[in-house]
């Protein structure tokens, strides 16, 4: 049994156990180099993404230091669209009637 071990002592085994795990180590070496740049990279993003989000944010805060004109011009909206209800309403009223006044 002790004859299927690997001669520990030659060369060409020492050698080709470091170009093995030479490899090893450069793969883990670059993954953890990308894993750390994608990380930065996302700090980054998120960071302008905050930035760009508090920007709004005081915009927001500014356009809303005027609100009374805003809601005078949502209120002339919606009176025009009350009063275009009630001129469709008394026209189909005035249709249902002709209709009905035909028929007879």
């Amino acid at each position: 049994m002790f004859n299927l071990l690997p001669d520990v002592n030659l060369q060409s085994f020492v050698r080709v156990v470091n170009i093995t795990t030479n490899d090893q180590m450069l793969v883990v070496y670059v993954a953890a180099l990308i894993r750390s740049v994608i990380a930065l990279h996302n700090l980054i993003s998120n960071k302008l993404q905050n930035r760009d989000a508090e920007r709004s944010e005081a915009k927001d805060k500014d356009s809303s230091a005027a609100p009374k004109k805003k809601d005078s011009s949502d209120e002339k909206k919606a009176d025009a669209d009350s009063a275009k209800k009630d001129a469709d309403a008394k026209i189909s009223s005035t249709d249902g009637k002709e209709s009905s006044s035909s028929k007879k």
